[in-house]
């Protein structure tokens, strides 16, 4: 026992060791970290006022080297204006250079850097050179003038335009091949001249830069390491840090430590890139970096710069990392002693904070665990629950009231309960809520009217409401129980509807419905439990009363139709289309069809739902429709009586009337043969006369069964080609009489849908007609074609013959028709008639243009069988 009470007792004190251990390190942690963050903050601060310094020291220079260049791009332009080079120019005089010198010599004086001032030719020989020393600037003689044409910056500076100003590479003065001693860094300037006439020289300063490095080394900032270098484009050094490395290039160009790149590429990768005045900076290996990029003349400057020095010159200044790090030495210290004596006073502080929280914590686990049951009552309960302090002020809510109103808890806690009402009704919520908060009582609103609440979103919903008083140490609150009754009213709702739906249905259906009692025993009477307007109206009663008064049973016309409609209703339970006859009580008989089914209410009684359709109309349309189908039945028959009376017909005159005419024609020809001579020359013309009669009767009854066999003939369509029909057909006649002089004119291409045999028909005897009638022509002429007439195709046949009238071709195309002696041209008139028939068939027309003398074209459709 001892040892228990002994492990409870120092159980607590074992976790407050534990806890202010946990506290000190947390708090040397966070200590940690805010002490690296202000050392960060220190080298930061420090690195950003060397940065600046830096800023600083790279715009002077840049302002030093900007203005010192931009002094002889100004000089040039005045100096290539000035009457003597214009002059010069026009001229070409020798004598006129004196005037040239003389204003080249005027600039050297106030221009003690210029170290050499020059006018050029064409061909790079020089004009006029005014050389600067010690003594001044002096006018170099003729017999000096040197060729400069192999030079780059001449050779360069004629080629371009006058627009242009040539800025050479800022290198060492070379004299006589050699690096002039000792250096004379060196820019040189060149703007082209050139007259009206095409006449070219040019201008040239030799600048002398070491006036400008000089100033540009004087440059510098504290630390003593900081000071500015000036590097070309290519990354060569023009002023160093170490003075060997400057002009490298002049003497070994590949040597080590020449370029900048070579000792700092990092920082290289970027600078030569920097876009021309904007200044850069970064840290790069630990070093802080700052550079400027300068042209020789401002980029809004009108003259174009051209040449190696046109890209300008990089500024470049370095901060090392041990300059930074120096600089933040003091206050690292100073922040390393803060540290440690904040650590040593947080001990004391960890161990108090711990042996509180280790209490507070025990109690609040006890308030939390009693919550927790709490809420999760609270938000097992299905509906939104809100609770209210005795001001009417929201004082917890339950995730369901969070869900169903839109808010979350903490924009609810504290605000009035009117927040959930809507605004119009939030005056008449306030007169509710003081009236209960007089005298709490447990109280239920909206069940029987209409109580509506507001969502976050302005959307509005009905509920009901339960409040019931509770009182607390805090004071007397009331729990209020929401409950959404939307879905459950809209239910209702749609009950209603459906109902409402139903009785509509149930009225203004045109069928007849009725739902009739049933009773047990087959033949006991019934009555009528329902009906609708259509059924009144249908059995011509004056109200639904008077109907539902009726027996059902008088209603039948016929008493047996009824008795086996109730055997079957009652044999299956229900009879669907069943069509009888039924009488209005007005006595009017009239067709119906019903359909009935028995069914059972909630106390097993049996009842029958029933429809009824009046079908009188279509009954007598189906017995008219019988009488019709009777009527064409027997029409049928006549025809095809008809039809078999022509074609024995037909038979007739194929035998029986060609034997005689064979009999005829066979015997003239024998007894022309061998009584021929004994007959004179009126008794041979009478008996010619009887062969050709015998003859063209024989044609006549050709004719005839040809066009009884086309319009007999059933359709059989397909695609045809008409063009190789045609050219068939015009072979064949051609053949008849190789003699004859035709052109005939065959469209190709020609396609259409139709008969076959019955087409060939058709242009059988309209070839055959034209060529019949354009016998006296030589040549004579046949085309066959088609057009176009919006969607139809229209075919032609057309020939250059005697042609017609029009006012006669209304009879053309009826048989046995004709409109020339058949002396003249022979035929029977049938041919057209048979063509009228064939197009007809196609459900197509036929028409004829013609004029006397001047041929005849017949035109034809082919209607619905046409294929374009």
């Amino acid at each position: 026992m001892a040892k228990a009470e002994v492990a409870r007792r120092s159980y607590p004190l074992r976790a407050v060791v534990m806890r202010t251990a946990a506290w000190w390190l947390m708090a040397l942690v966070v200590l940690g970290v805010a002490f690296w963050m202000l050392d960060r903050g220190q080298h930061a601060s420090t690195q950003r006022a060397i940065g600046a310094q830096q800023r600083t020291l790279i715009d002077q220079a840049s302002s030093v080297l900007a203005a010192t260049l931009q002094i002889p791009i100004a000089d040039l332009p005045y100096l290539a204006d000035r009457p003597a080079v214009r002059h010069w120019l026009r001229i070409g005089k020798p004598e006129l250079l004196e005037q040239v010198a003389v204003d080249l010599l005027t600039l050297a004086r106030h221009r003690p850097n210029y170290a050499k001032l020059r006018l050029f030719g064409a061909d790079g020989q020089e004009m006029v050179r005014v050389n600067q020393d010690e003594a001044g600037p002096r006018l170099v003689s003729e017999r000096q003038l040197q060729d400069k044409s192999d030079r780059y910056f001449v050779r360069d500076g004629l080629a371009q335009p006058s627009s242009s100003i040539h800025v050479s590479r800022f290198d060492l003065n070379v004299d006589g091949g050699r690096v002039e001693q000792p250096y004379r860094p060196m820019l040189r300037f060149g703007l082209p001249v050139i007259d009206v006439g095409g006449a070219r020289g040019l201008i040239t300063v030799n600048y002398s830069g070491r006036a400008l490095l000089e100033q540009l080394s004087a440059l510098s900032t504290e630390p003593a390491e900081i000071g500015v270098w000036l590097v070309d484009p290519e990354g060569y050094w023009l002023l160093a840090q170490r003075p060997e490395e400057a002009w490298a290039f002049e003497f070994a160009p590949s040597g080590k430590g020449a370029r900048f790149g070579d000792r700092y590429g990092a920082a290289w990768s970027q600078l030569r890139n920097a876009a021309p005045g904007s200044t850069g900076q970064a840290e790069i290996d630990g070093d802080l970096f700052t550079w400027r990029r300068v042209l020789p003349a401002p980029a809004d400057n009108h003259w174009q710069l051209t040449g190696p020095g046109a890209d300008g010159w990089l500024l470049v200044t370095r901060s090392p990392r041990r300059v930074v790090a120096a600089a933040a030495a003091g206050q690292h210290r100073l922040l390393l002693s803060s540290f440690g004596a904040l650590a040593f006073a947080m001990l004391p502080a960890a161990f108090v904070l711990a042996h509180y929280q280790i209490g507070r914590r025990q109690h609040w686990n006890r308030l939390q665990a009693s919550e927790t049951r709490f809420r999760e009552m609270l938000g097992a309960v299905p509906d939104a629950v809100v609770i209210l302090d005795g001001e009417g002020r929201i004082n917890l809510v339950n995730a369901q009231a969070e869900r169903q109103f839109g808010y979350r808890s903490d924009e609810l806690v504290g605000q009035p309960a009117e927040i959930l009402v809507p605004e119009r009704l939030r005056a008449q919520f306030a007169v509710l809520s003081d009236t209960y908060l007089a005298a709490p009582r447990v109280q239920s609103l909206g069940a029987n009217s209409q109580l509506t609440a507001r969502r976050k979103d302005g959307s509005e919903f009905e509920v009901e409401l339960a409040l019931s008083p509770v009182a607390t140490d805090e004071g007397g609150m009331a729990i209020a129980v929401v409950r959404d009754v939307t879905e459950r009213r809209q239910l209702e709702q749609a009950r209603e509807d459906a109902r409402f739906r139903h009785q509509q249905l149930f009225d203004n259906l045109p069928l007849g419905i009725f739902r009739s009692s049933l009773t047990e025993r087959m033949h006991d009477e019934r009555h009528f439990l329902e009906v609708n307007p259509a059924l009144v109206t249908m059995f011509e009663a004056a109200s639904a009363a008077r109907l539902l008064a009726c027996c059902p049973a008088d209603l039948y016309h016929d008493e047996r139709q009824r008795a086996a409609l109730v055997a079957e209703l009652y044999a299956l339970g229900a009879v669907t289309g069943r069509e009888l006859q039924m009488v209005t009580l007005q006595g009017r008989v009239f067709d119906a069809r019903m359909s009935v089914v028995m069914r059972r209410d909630g106390d097993g009684s049996r009842f029958v739902d029933g429809v009824i359709e009046d079908v009188s109309m279509r009954c007598a349309a189906e017995r008219d429709r019988d009488r019709a189908a009777e009527e064409a039945r027997r029409k049928a028959a006549a025809l095809e009586s008809a039809n078999r009376e022509l074609e024995a017909f037909s038979y007739t005159v194929s035998h029986d009337l060609r034997a005689p005419l064979r009999a005829m024609d066979g015997f003239s020809r024998i007894l022309e043969q061998e009584y021929g001579d004994r007959l004179d020359a009126e008794g041979k013309s009478h008996l010619a006369r009887v062969r050709r009669g015998a003859q063209h009767m024989a044609a006549l009854i050709d004719d005839l069964l040809k066009l009884s066999q086309v319009t007999r003939r059933p359709l059989h369509p397909s695609t045809v080609d008409l063009t190789s029909m045609a050219l068939e057909l015009t072979a064949s006649f051609d053949e008849r009489e190789p003699k004859r002089s035709v052109e005939w004119h065959i469209a190709p291409g020609l396609m259409a849908r139709g008969d076959a045999r019955l087409l060939r028909v058709a242009l059988d005897n309209l070839f055959d007609n034209a060529w019949k009638f354009s016998r006296k022509r030589d040549p004579a002429m046949v085309e066959f074609g088609s057009r176009r007439e919006e969607q139809t195709v229209v075919y032609y046949v057309r020939d250059n013959g005697v042609g017609f009238d029009m006012a006669y071709a209304d009879n053309l195309f009826g048989p046995f028709q004709r409109l020339h002696d058949a002396c003249e041209f022979p035929g029977t008139g049938i041919g057209l008639a048979t063509v009228q028939r064939v197009i007809a068939k196609h459900h197509g027309r036929i028409w004829v243009e013609a004029a006397e003398d001047n041929g005849a074209t017949f035109y034809f459709t082919l209607g619905t069988q046409e294929a374009t």
